[in-house]
């Protein structure tokens, strides 16, 4: 499946369920928040399957997207104004947003199509049991940066140093961070004791 195409179907998913579990009122206009750091042209699968599903921007549907770009502390003004504005769901991409969100509101259901560790990042309580008004899909980054690493050390066996990107910024990428700088020292340890 293309990325494109699991955003679709758990966002939709993730977001469809809520809106139908609140009932089927043909005259009801739902709002729905949106919040990431900018606009990527996968999210508009999203849009597509829920216009599939009976739910039409500008006539049963109004989307209040705002977008952080670099500047995640605005997240928390989004999501205080998602609470103003009373929207019925809050689809939120980033773990940044989740946080402000989950500080925000107990009530409005918020959905993220596929977190970063949402339980290590405080989230969600577990991943079977969310806890609360927030859910979605998981990625679990922490185990795979570290067997991405050791992966790494298997095919270039001579290999001495290496360097990782991450955005520090997320806190959701401090575990995965984490889990690599382990593997890094157990691997350095090993290198000098041979």
């Amino acid at each position: 499946m293309r990325r494109r195409e699991i955003i679709a179907l758990l966002g939709t998913t993730g977001i469809a369920l809520p809106l139908a579990a609140l009932g089927q009122n043909s005259n009801k206009i739902w709002r729905m928040g949106f919040l990431a750091r900018g606009h990527e042209s996968f999210y508009d699968a999203l849009f597509e399957s829920l216009k599939a599903l009976g739910y039409v921007e500008g006539k049963n549907l109004i989307i209040e997207r705002r977008y952080a770009g670099d500047q995640t502390a605005r997240f928390d003004e989004f999501a205080a104004e998602m609470v103003r504005l009373n929207v019925d769901i809050i689809v939120v991409v980033t773990t940044p947003a989740a946080l402000a969100v989950k500080r925000a509101t107990t009530t409005i259901p918020v959905v993220f199509p596929n977190a970063i560790n949402p339980v290590e990042s405080g989230v969600v309580a577990s991943l079977a049991h969310p806890g609360g008004n927030v859910t979605g899909g998981a990625a679990q980054t922490a185990a795979l940066s570290a067997k991405r690493l050791e992966m790494l050390q298997e095919l270039l066996p001579g290999l001495s140093r290496t360097a990782v990107l991450w955005n520090a910024a997320n806190p959701a990428l401090t575990l995965a961070w984490r889990q690599t700088e382990i593997e890094a020292r157990k691997f350095a340890n090993n290198s000098s004791g041979s």
